[in-house]
């Protein structure tokens, strides 16, 4: 590599990470064209001329843990001088600030998969030849005079003969609630200009997320505004690359390439932020590093921003804290064997791992009756929503999350005994599932569980206490659950029932299961589930997959529950055949 050669690359590498902060190697080595190695070189070039520093965040997804450069908080003027952009225009074209970058730590798995993606894209469509990737860029935090989609990650532009094109991605969560989802796509439909739609490119997390994404894209009266939107899902995009895969377009049966889905223009598009032909220079810097910063921040909460403070604790936490972090935000009040049983892990190293967290100030625990319980704090409930790239009021309200206070537990309510109720049915369910070598592999809250549809012309909705799927190798038997303490009355049974009947008819069941879930009621005992059997025939509810039982002793662990249909109370049975493995009520008998 010529000194001449070198100087213009790590300008070029430099433009970079400027637009792309927390950039790997990999990444920037498909970007330039070059060698990872070759990458390496210039990242620690600039990182020894004080240009640049980096930060090693675990990405739990990919189960990675590499240096990710992004430009030092102190360089920015110098960059204004050398570049002829002034810092504020620099600031506005790309996430430069540290508040930018301190916002993307809790988000590092969505930033590597955005970068990767342009960074893949760029390799495929120089070894394609026809096109070529000439600027992108991560899309800065704040949102005054944004000129980007509402949430969008990312843009590119695309420059072929045939002209050029400007797009955006964003990548969609796994953990985002629906009801976000369907929040971002309607503040996109308010402010879209209809004579000059955005092209957005969505990655949706899984199939589920595809159809919220199809189904609340048509539903908008503004549909042709948003006409360029273009799914697919990070599956696809992950086995394919982002230009082989496959793009659906809202509501039409065409299938497209990357190419087929954005059409050039004639128009050349400028790059937003380019710096050809700058000089670097050695700068010196006497700014502390940030991951040195965030060490510190870690265990001093309180004496740090709340941005700084999420970020420090989203470096700290391991992919298993994360995990453990997560099953109590979503299924808070959880003791230490229901969180092992869940986890499936030894309950030593459950408690282990809590008593670290706790002095992270990552949970705390309580006491119910007696008992020793465990919840997350307001601290985790941010870095848990920033991950997930939703504000934490609406990650709490969609997602139905929560980092439970104080006052709260004092509560004697009966909600509180409701909810501490269903913990014990899924931790039940759980147990009797590994005893008959399945598991449970997706327990849902209530909020989660919820589902809302139209029947009849009619809007009809379900919301059971929970559902989830029990797993045994390739297969799964997805469920719906109901737990009655004895507190519902006739009036909501009819309702409860009428909902259940338009879901099971109208097959809706397949926006989120593979196959036809089984409808569970629990009982707090025979009483309870005894009302629920009058219901069941009171509202001619009797075809339904419906499985019941009653709670019982849920402390004393002895033996399966036993299950019934409506029309064979005598006649109960486990709810794992031991040789049929189905939740079929006609084979619930077949152990």
């Amino acid at each position: 590599m010529t000194a001449r050669r070198s100087e213009a690359q790590l300008a070029e590498a430099l433009a970079w990470i400027v637009r792309l902060p927390l950039l790997g190697d990999r990444e920037l080595a498909g970007l330039l064209g070059i060698d990872e190695i070759d990458a390496r070189y210039l990242r620690v070039e600039l990182d020894q001329q004080g240009w640049v520093e980096w930060l090693a965040p675990r990405v739990v997804e990919l189960d990675e843990q590499r240096r990710a450069a992004f430009l030092r908080a102190d360089a920015l003027d110098d960059l204004a001088a050398c570049s002829g952009f002034a810092a504020h225009e620099i600031a506005h074209r790309a996430p430069v600030r540290q508040t930018d970058v301190l916002a993307r730590i809790p988000r590092i798995a969505t930033v590597t998969a955005v970068n990767r993606l342009l960074a893949e894209l760029a390799a495929q469509l120089r070894a394609q030849g026809e096109m070529a990737l000439v600027d992108a860029g991560s899309l800065p935090i704040a949102s005054a005079n944004r000129w980007w989609p509402f949430g969008a990650d990312a843009y590119g532009v695309v420059r072929g003969r045939r002209g050029a094109a400007r797009f955006f991605v964003t990548w969609d969560r796994a953990g985002v609630p629906d009801g976000y989802r369907r929040l971002r796509i309607r503040k996109w439909a308010a402010e879209v200009n209809p004579a000059e739609p955005p092209w957005v490119f969505v990655v949706c997390a899984d199939a589920h997320a595809a159809r919220v994404w199809d189904a609340e894209l048509r539903s908008q009266a503004s549909q042709a505004a948003l006409s360029e939107v273009r799914l697919t899902t990070a599956d696809e995009v992950l086995a394919s690359g982002p230009r082989a895969a496959i793009w659906s377009i809202p509501g039409a049966p065409a299938r497209l390439r990357f190419e087929q889905a954005l059409p050039l223009r004639s128009t050349d598009l400028a790059a937003l932020l380019a710096f050809p032909g700058m000089c670097l220079h050695q700068r010196p810097s006497n700014m502390p590093v940030l991951r040195d910063r965030l060490r510190i921040a870690a265990v001093r909460p309180a004496a740090r921003s709340i941005r700084e403070d999420t970020a420090a604790l989203a470096i700290v936490t391991s992919a298993a804290d994360k995990a453990c972090l997560d099953w109590l935000a979503r299924h808070p009040r959880l003791s230490v064997s229901e969180l092992a049983l869940f986890l499936e892990l030894p309950g030593r190293v459950v408690a282990r791992r809590l008593e670290l967290l706790a002095g992270d100030h990552a949970v705390r625990r309580l006491e119910i009756e007696g008992t020793e319980l465990w919840c997350v704090t307001a601290r985790t409930l941010r870095m848990l929503a920033e991950a997930e790239g939703v504000p934490w009021n609406g990650y709490e309200r969609y997602g139905a999350v929560s980092a439970p206070s104080t006052a709260d537990d004092a509560a004697t309510r009966p909600s509180m005994a409701h909810q501490l109720g269903i913990n014990h049915v899924f931790a039940r369910l759980a147990r009797d599932a590994q005893a008959a070598g399945w598991r449970l592999g997706v327990w849902r809250n209530e909020a989660e569980s919820a589902h809302l549809f139209v029947s009849d012309g009619r809007r009809a909705w379900i919301r059971p206490d929970g559902s989830g799927a029990f797993w045994r190798g390739h297969e799964e038997r997805p469920f719906l659950l109901e737990y009655d303490r004895g507190t519902l009355d006739a009036g909501d049974y009819r309702g409860k029932f009428a909902g259940y009947m338009h879901y099971f008819e109208t097959t809706e069941w397949r926006e989120r299961f593979s196959t036809e879930p089984q409808l569970l009621f629990v009982g707090a005992d025979r009483r309870a589930e005894q009302r629920v059997r009058s219901a069941v025939v009171a509202n001619g509810a009797t075809h339904l997959p419906i499985l019941l039982t009653t709670e019982g002793p849920v402390s004393s662990g002895a033996g399966s529950w036993r299950w019934a249909s409506v029309a064979r109370d005598a006649e109960r049975g486990a709810l794992f055949p031991a040789v049929a493995g189905s939740l079929s009520v006609g084979r619930l008998h077949g152990e």
